[in-house]
C-alpha cells in the first residue's frame, strides 16, 4: 500500500480552523486516500494564517494519527515586480524581510518547512537589471536566491 503527503492550501487551512465539519471530512478524505502526513500551508498570496490557527490545526491532525509540517508559498511578498506579478522580487529588501518573519513565525509552530515551488524569481526590474550586470539571467537569479 502506497502512503502520501498532500500540502492543504490556506484556503483549506482557513476552512478546516472555521469549521468543524470542514476538519472531519478532510479527515475521512485523507484516509480515504491513504495520505498520512499534511503540510499546512502559513501563507500564500498575502494571505497569512495566524500562529494560533496554525497550532490548532497542528494539534488537531496529529490527534487525528497524521503526520503534519508547514509550507510557505512565497508569492507576493514585493511591492514592486517586473514579471510575473505573483512572483517576488528577491532584490527587495521589504520582500526579504517578510519571509524571514513568515518563515521564523512557521519555525514556531512546525518542526519541519517546505516551500512550495514558487521559490524563484522572473522579475526584470531596474534592481535586479541592475544586480544582473553582466551575468546572464540564470547566473543572477541562482546568486540571488542563494
Amino acid at each position: 500500500m502506497h502512503f502520501f503527503s498532500m500540502t492543504c492550501k490556506v484556503d483549506s487551512v482557513r476552512a478546516f480552523y472555521q469549521m468543524q465539519n470542514e476538519r472531519e471530512n478532510a479527515v475521512d478524505w485523507f484516509r480515504k486516500h491513504s495520505i498520512r502526513k499534511l503540510y499546512l500551508e502559513s501563507y500564500r498570496h498575502r494571505v497569512r494564517i495566524p500562529r494560533e490557527m496554525l497550532l490548532f490545526l497542528r494539534d488537531y491532525f496529529l490527534s487525528e494519527g497524521f503526520e503534519v509540517s508547514g509550507c510557505l508559498t512565497t508569492t507576493m511578498l514585493s511591492s514592486r515586480i517586473s514579471g510575473w506579478d505573483v512572483t517576488t522580487c528577491f532584490t527587495d529588501e521589504q520582500a526579504k524581510k517578510s519571509l524571514q518573519e513568515l518563515s521564523v513565525d512557521c519555525a514556531a509552530v512546525f518542526d519541519e518547512i517546505i516551500l512550495d515551488d514558487f521559490f524563484f524569481s522572473c522579475c526584470t526590474c531596474e534592481e535586479c537589471v541592475r544586480q544582473k550586470g553582466e551575468m546572464s539571467w540564470g547566473d543572477a537569479r541562482s546568486s540571488l536566491m542563494l
